[in-house]
């Protein structure tokens, strides 16, 4: 996997499973949309070379401005630094044939929000989440950077294993 440097070159792009041209990188395989938003999509894929499940966030448009460009490196830089089981890490920054797309981990979980639709968690749960997610703020504070956006849908949680971990996006740090 290669990281991206700061030239784009427009790519084939990897095939979904219904074999029709994507635009992930190539090396991965569509899964399904997670979520559009009106700067970035977001997709649950399968990296090719071993399986791995992975979260690509790309931003939405065809042609991403040097901005939105800038954001997706400068969350990737970010995400690199922050090593803590309790913070989404970024695997790759990897070229798209629409820009770039940053490779995530997936461990299976689901935004706090979507978790909860299903009914409050039994005191228990919701005590270790509360405590994952403030280890998880303890490591962004030690880097000097304030997360400006706590909320449901920025942290991801995996009922079957226990595990909260918090999600970032570079317009939620301060």
């Amino acid at each position: 996997m290669a990281a991206v440097g700061t030239s784009l070159t427009p790519r084939r792009g990897a095939r979904s499973p219904s074999g029709r041209r994507s635009l992930l990188p190539d090396g991965y395989t569509l899964r399904r949309k997670m979520y559009e938003g009106s700067r970035t999509r977001v997709y649950r894929a399968i990296r090719d070379e071993d399986g791995a499940p992975v979260v690509i966030k790309m931003t939405r448009g065809r042609s991403p401005s040097s901005v939105e460009l800038s954001r997706l490196r400068r969350e990737h830089a970010l995400l690199a630094r922050l090593r803590s089981e309790h913070i989404v890490r970024a695997l790759a920054l990897e070229e798209s044939p629409v820009g770039l797309a940053l490779v995530l981990e997936d461990f299976g979980g689901a935004s706090l929000r979507r978790v909860l639709e299903d009914g409050p968690l039994p005191v228990d749960r919701w005590i270790d989440t509360a405590l994952q997610v403030a280890r998880g703020l303890a490591v962004v504070h030690a880097q000097q950077i304030i997360h400006a956006d706590i909320k449901p849908d920025n942290v991801i949680a995996n009922a079957a294993t226990g595990r909260t971990a918090l999600g970032l996006r570079r317009g939620d740090l301060a």
